[in-house]
């Protein structure tokens, strides 16, 4: 799967950043061009972080909320 959100995120950027004119024809921009042109963390990191932002806000919750039970694995009350 984060190899196929990779494939997507390069296909995305080679259609926004187009081609390159490399004296009289045209051709792609390569993976590490288009890294070094965008600049910014990619999408496998960036849904990284926001996983470990939302754990760290379920870990600061009270202990009897839901989702608190739920991701710590002690649900109660009916199926």
């Amino acid at each position: 799967m984060q190899k196929q959100l990779a494939v997507f995120e390069r296909t995305v950027l080679r259609r926004i950043l187009a081609a390159v004119c490399d004296g009289c024809y045209f051709r792609r921009r390569y993976s590490d061009e288009l890294i070094i042109m965008y600049g910014e963390l990619d999408i496998v990191s960036t849904i990284r972080l926001s996983r470990l932002r939302w754990i760290g806000h379920v870990s600061r919750m009270a202990h009897h909320r839901k989702v608190y039970q739920v991701c710590y694995n002690q649900p109660e009350g009916k199926e």
